[in-house]
């Protein structure tokens, strides 16, 4: 693999913080962001399997999507927004979202 891979040479699954009273905590999203980029991570993968997909709204997910773009700044870090349903036209749909928040 070359520095040119084009999801990077090393991805982190990131979690999805959550608030005491279960709201998805953004401030520690962003610092855990910011914190993981700057130990080498260079594609962080928000809202998938490991980021409590299933359990997020879709409004949710954006937002964190906006979020962790705002963490990682102007930084060369990519960034994979977890999109994937059982429903296609679903999937486009927060795919499109996704794209619009800067992913």
């Amino acid at each position: 693999m070359t520095p040119s891979a084009p999801f990077g040479l090393l991805a982190t699954a990131m979690i999805t913080p959550f608030t005491d009273d279960g709201e998805v905590d953004h401030q520690t999203a962003w610092s855990l962001a910011r914190h993981l980029t700057e130990q080498g991570t260079d594609t962080l993968v928000i809202a998938g399997t490991t980021g409590e997909s299933p359990t997020l709204s879709d409004d949710e997910k954006v937002a964190l999507f906006h979020t962790v773009v705002d963490a990682v700044g102007e930084k060369e870090t990519k960034v994979v927004a977890g999109t994937g349903t059982n429903d296609t036209r679903h999937s486009v749909e927060l795919t499109e979202r996704a794209a619009e928040a800067g992913v």
